[in-house]
């Protein structure tokens, strides 16, 4: 990287988001029906209830999730 000059940037869409609140409403204009029309869907690996959740970290911990791992809290 130092020969060619290259630099690596870091990007977080939330951060960058919260800052700008007009990037905000468009991303959310977008993102919003489509979730609720399931167009856009997450990719749940995992789901847990909240007394397991040392096996849910167990299960990130070992870098075989393909998704999210979700910890379920009853309300």
């Amino acid at each position: 990287m130092l020969m060619k000059g290259l630099s690596i940037k870091a990007f977080h869409l939330s951060f960058d988001l919260l800052q700008h609140p007009e990037r905000l409403k468009v991303a959310a204009d977008h993102l919003l029906p489509r979730l609720k029309d399931g167009i856009y869907a997450p990719v749940i690996d995992q789901t847990y209830p909240l007394n397991q959740v040392r096996a849910a970290y167990t299960r990130l911990a070992s870098n075989h999730q393909f998704g999210k791992v979700v910890i379920e809290v009853a309300t």
